[in-house]
């Protein structure tokens, strides 16, 4: 039974999609696997810290601005409602394209703007008169939010940026290893957590619908080489306020609520 597209004015152009064939998104280089040896690290290891002027607050009223547009709505099958309340994704990869690449900002002057383009690689439908006849693979939708390769893969053909994920990883001290390794590498990484629900609710704030993206730009650590903090800039403030580059103790909570996946926006070292 054929099954009716989600909005009907969505009326872009389609194409077929072939059975052995896969979006240009689904990319299984995008998936790395990294051997990991333990380290003991002491003191703070710090990452670029995210500007101001680029921090996105995903509720914020100036955010996908672009999605009240009813041409918007009907391109893209979304409205600004529905980017700000599953925005997280979209809105860390923004701030981290922005911060590491030079010429980002050139191309995508907000995040709704990178929002449209990164839409726009959903376009392997078959629709006829109006009805979804084959549905293909989309890069976002609204039960599990944007798609980690459609991610990567939106980063890298924008930025020319090395950028790869990782999934199993044990605990964020993994991620330190990585990252550490690619600073002495002269490399200048950024990473996005996946993070579940829970992670960093302020009071006012309630717990969000599925798994989080949070972008983590710092690590600090004991004399003892335990990991005692990691500075974390998170776009969901209800309060209009900004979660900043700060630093979050990593307690129980926050373990737990780490899902083992990670992507890495990779940059030159300029300094």
């Amino acid at each position: 039974m054929a099954k009716k597209i989600r909005m009907t004015e969505r009326s872009y152009a389609v194409r077929v999609i072939g059975t052995a064939e896969e979006p240009a998104w689904r990319a299984k280089q995008f998936l790395r696997e990294e051997k990991i040896v333990s380290e003991k690290l002491i003191g703070a290891i710090l990452l670029p810290e995210v500007l101001p002027g680029l921090y996105i607050n995903q509720n914020g009223n100036v955010s996908f601005v672009e999605f009240e547009n009813k041409g918007v709505v009907d391109h893209t099958g979304y409205s600004a409602e529905e980017m700000r309340s599953h925005g997280c994704g979209i809105s860390v990869l923004h701030m981290c394209l922005g911060t590491l690449s030079d010429n980002y900002q050139k191309t995508f002057k907000s995040v709704g703007a990178l929002a449209i383009h990164a839409l726009s690689h959903h376009r392997n439908d078959f629709v006829v008169n109006g009805v979804v006849t084959r549905v293909g693979t989309p890069v976002f939708n609204l039960k599990t939010g944007w798609y980690h390769d459609a991610l990567v893969h939106t980063a890298i053909e924008t930025t020319q940026l090395d950028v790869f994920r990782l999934e199993n990883l044990q605990g964020m001290e993994e991620i330190v290893v990585i990252a550490n390794g690619l600073i002495n590498d002269g490399k200048c990484p950024l990473v996005i957590l996946s993070v579940k629900n829970k992670f960093w609710r302020l009071k006012n704030e309630p717990e969000s619908m599925m798994t989080h993206l949070v972008i983590v730009n710092g690590f600090n650590f004991d004399n003892d080489g335990n990991l005692k903090e990691i500075r974390v800039t998170d776009p969901f403030a209800l309060n209009q306020g900004k979660k900043l580059n700060q630093w979050v103790e990593v307690n129980e909570r926050v373990r737990e609520a780490f899902t083992g996946r990670a992507i890495f926006v990779v940059g030159e070292d300029e300094n």
